[in-house]
């Protein structure tokens, strides 16, 4: 019998709708999964990333603020989902809200706190990054997200890569909000694939580097 699954993740943001996506599809024998999502990294890119990598066609529904992302499973496809690992760190930082936000636009700024990002370019849609995760070296497209929320400011950068067994997804998320001498800036770093180990290291030595580095850039970056 043929199944119709809905799942909304309104207000999520990558990894996410991805990941919630390939559970519930994993569940499934064959049917209609149907994301309700509003990220737009999510619906250009994860989501239909995931579709092609599993062969699943798909369809956008468009509504008011937000899409349906309906995905078709017409056979029992066995689905992998990655394992998926996330750490954030508070940083204070004396620049406004504004400021930060104006720099933390540049990637570069990524590039000072994770080694393992080794160039970055301008792409058509976005940036290039130049990466060499553990034993993977590959160039991909980052996604570039921002938006205002309240007072303050959300930039994320989304990278995605399928490779013959197995999928990538590596992200970075700056939440900035205004203080009374400054702003807090709160990093947030999320991978889902394999060499969990290696990338929970990797993560955790990137926000320790980036609570050092971040602050000093930030102020020099403004003078």
């Amino acid at each position: 019998m043929s199944e119709e699954k809905v799942i909304d993740v309104r207000g999520d943001e990558c990894p996410i709708p991805e990941l919630k996506a390939s559970k519930e599809l994993r569940k499934m024998r064959n049917g209609k999964l149907i994301v309700l999502t509003d990220h737009e990294p999510a619906i250009d890119v994860t989501l239909p990333s995931l579709c092609k990598s599993l062969g699943l066609n798909y369809t956008i529904e468009k509504e008011k603020d937000y899409v349906k992302f309906i995905i078709v499973k017409e056979k029992n496809v066995e689905i992998k989902v990655e394992e998926g690992y996330s750490k954030y760190k508070r940083i204070d930082v004396n620049l406004s809200s504004k400021d930060s936000f104006r720099i933390l636009q540049d990637p570069s700024v990524i590039q000072s706190f994770v080694p393992q990002l080794k160039g970055i370019r301008k792409g058509e849609n976005g940036y290039v990054f130049e990466l060499k995760w553990a034993i993977f070296k590959w160039t991909v497209e980052a996604i570039q997200d921002w938006k205002n929320i309240g007072e303050g400011y959300e930039i994320s950068y989304v990278i995605y890569n399928k490779f013959v067994s197995f999928r990538i997804n590596i992200g970075w998320r700056f939440v900035i909000l205004p203080m009374r001498d400054g702003s807090e800036i709160r990093v947030e770093e999320w991978y889902s694939g394999p060499l969990m180990p290696v990338a929970k290291k990797y993560i955790e030595s990137h926000l320790k580097k980036c609570e050092d580095i971040l602050p000093q850039k930030l102020n020099k970056e403004i003078i």
